[in-house]
């Protein structure tokens, strides 16, 4: 059963609607929304070459977008810092405080303080930050 949301579909946030279908979640994120997956240890890094920060890239494309449920079903699938930090920015678009503090832990992160720039910061730096990962 699915929570309520801070902002629930079809309101009014500043930057990111939250009007999407399951439809766009399946054919984005091959279905696994609502899979949330226990930590399994110390997030692992995301330049070993296997595909990873191009996963991760498409995940903050759609953050971006304001498309946090599809890039959850991105995230989720990966346990590297980059993408416990993406997954933590999830759910600081859906306003879920608590869960987006557990993937700052995870992602060795501080959680940024409240305030209406916080997203854009947080995805602005793990795009910077995607950018030193590939070079």
């Amino acid at each position: 059963q699915r929570r309520a949301l801070k902002y629930p579909v079809g309101s009014s946030h500043p930057r990111f609607p939250l009007a999407l279908t399951t439809g766009t979640i399946g054919a984005v994120a091959g279905g696994v929304y609502g899979r949330e997956r226990p930590g399994s240890g110390a997030p692992s890094p995301a330049t070993d070459g296997s595909g990873i920060v191009t996963d991760i890239h498409r995940a903050l494309a759609l953050l971006r977008s304001g498309d946090w449920e599809a890039a959850h079903g991105i995230v989720q699938e990966d346990d590297s810092v980059l993408a416990c930090w993406a997954h933590g920015i999830v759910h600081l678009m859906e306003g879920d405080e608590g869960n987006a503090g557990y993937w700052y832990r995870r992602a060795g992160r501080a959680l940024p303080p409240a305030s209406a720039a916080r997203i854009d910061a947080e995805l602005d730096a793990l795009g910077a930050a995607l950018s030193g990962a590939q070079q």
